[in-house]
């Protein structure tokens, strides 16, 4: 069985050794492309020096830990084993167990007759398109020519120039056109999506779109969308593309001295928050939730909620911390232990950001916020912000930690069902808001197969882009959605 898995993260390496570890007359032949440099290349682009809330015993697999090889050795299997209640830096986990689980998927896949890996990790590689071979995209659904119809997929090499010349063999399914870099791979018999959610960012702006100014202010500081994060670790100094991100910063130094703005009231926002402190001159935490009323009119819910006896500590500490921020809404926090000093924050809740502009010399940021005061005036013509002091900030840099969404234009030629709320797959949607309400990410269980399927025969989706735009996905859960479909697969 020919089968392609987009994206070499942790569930999508956890799956293809759940495929090859299958005793089968016909092993599979497996593909699978990821966009970074190497396995877990999003979480070293992203998060590498965060720290995940879950311990390593949540986030690793008993076959992954049974597979001792020159990938994964006894001695690393071992280290894991005896700091099972260590929570590690996404830089560790995929240094210490994707990056080397990856090895070993492919030593345990073998070789074809030609000599050829069984299975085959193509990185610096992004999938662009699925779709489904034979002219059956308009074939309506379940109809059995659509159904028995082979995948193909567009794929785009990110580390080649688009240019027409041939530069590189074609492996065996491949058709290359004028694109040069982009290439269609055909025959798939199964395509598992777990590419994650990292590719697409939301927008700041009012209700969800972009605020006016985004989308330029994003072309301006972020070269394309298949460019590094910024700031990288070990920049040396003041970098112009560090006056705007999307991402948790992993050097926070480029920050010192200056007045930075975070939008968000995630946990990654509370994440660049909490390191911001150590070293800007000036913080501004723009939210546009705030401490609502609680139970008692006199009493207000925190911005974050805390969980009794919280199993994941961080966690626990992380949501205090920003709470005590956000109750106060401005004050000097102390840089924190060794480190000299103040940072003066100041908390901004219930704001819409209307727009941002930048100045000519790229030497600020202004930001300017919804007033609905202004706008019941009806000055249709005008913007809606009156630009007083309340309206309207000037900041060095701006991080936008307002969360991420699914890639939907990835299968838009498929017959994929999508919840109206999440974006991720209707039969998983339903079952997740069917499921527990408490609000803890650790009271869930992973749903059965059948939730995991989609009205797409042999085309699935796992990991975090299978929740869509619900935060409360676990590397866990991504385990055993891959153990499930691994499952099914291999009795096909």
């Amino acid at each position: 069985m020919k089968i392609a898995v987009l994206g070499g993260g942790p569930v999508g390496v956890e799956l293809t050794l759940q495929l090859v570890s299958a005793k089968r007359h016909t092993p599979h032949q497996i593909d699978v492309y990821e966009a970074g440099s190497g396995a877990g290349g999003g979480i070293l682009q992203n998060w590498p020096n965060v720290n995940l809330f879950s311990p390593w015993s949540m986030n690793v697999s008993s076959l992954g830990l049974s597979e001792t090889n020159d990938g994964l050795t006894e001695e690393a299997i071992a280290s894991i084993r005896s700091n099972f209640d260590k929570f590690p830096t996404g830089k560790e986990y995929v240094e210490q167990y994707i990056a080397p689980l990856a090895q070993v998927c492919i030593k345990k896949g073998g070789a074809s007759k030609d000599g050829e890996n069984k299975v085959r990790f193509h990185y610096n590689t992004t999938v662009i398109g699925v779709g489904k071979s034979g002219g059956v995209g308009k074939k309506k659904m379940g109809s059995e020519v659509r159904s028995g119809a082979k995948f193909f997929i567009k794929k785009r090499k990110n580390d080649e120039p688009n240019a027409g010349a041939l530069v590189a063999p074609l492996s065996p399914g491949a058709r290359r056109g004028k694109g040069g870099s982009e290439r269609y791979v055909t025959g798939y018999d199964v395509v598992i999506d777990c590419s994650g959610n990292s590719s697409r960012n939301s927008y700041f702006g009012r209700g969800g779109f972009a605020a006016i100014g985004e989308i330029e202010l994003a072309d301006r500081f972020i070269p394309s969308s298949l460019a590094s994060p910024v700031p990288r670790e070990g920049r040396k100094g003041w970098q112009k593309d560090d006056k705007f991100t999307r991402n948790i910063p992993s050097d926070f130094s480029v920050y010192k001295n200056k007045t930075v703005a975070v939008i968000g009231s995630g946990y990654s926002a509370a994440t660049t928050v909490k390191g911001l402190i150590t070293t800007a001159k000036r913080l501004i935490w723009i939210t546009r939730k705030g401490n609502g009323p609680g139970g008692n009119k006199d009493e207000e819910k925190p911005l974050y909620d805390l969980i009794e006896n919280d199993a994941l500590p961080n966690r626990s500490a992380l949501s205090t911390m920003a709470n005590s921020i956000a109750k106060e809404k401005a004050d000097k926090v102390p840089r924190g232990q060794d480190i000299d000093g103040f940072c003066l924050v100041t908390y901004l809740s219930h704001k819409e950001i209307e727009s941002v502009t930048c100045s000519s010399d790229d030497a600020a940021i202004g930001i300017h916020f919804f007033d609905p005061d202004y706008e019941a005036a009806a000055h249709d013509d005008l913007p809606s912000s009156s630009l007083n002091d309340d309206d309207y900030i000037v900041v060095d840099c701006l991080i936008s930690n307002v969360g991420l969404r699914p890639d939907l234009e990835l299968t838009k030629e498929l017959q994929v069902q999508t919840c109206y709320a999440s974006e991720g797959p209707m039969k998983l949607a339903a079952t997740l808001k069917a499921g527990d309400s408490s609000g803890d990410c650790l009271a869930q269980v992973a749903p059965g197969i059948e939730a995991l399927k989609t009205t797409e025969p042999n085309f699935f989706v796992l990991g975090i882009k299978s929740y869509g735009r619900n935060s409360s996905f676990l590397l866990r859960i991504g385990i055993e959605q891959a153990e499930s479909v691994a499952k099914l697969i291999n009795e096909l």
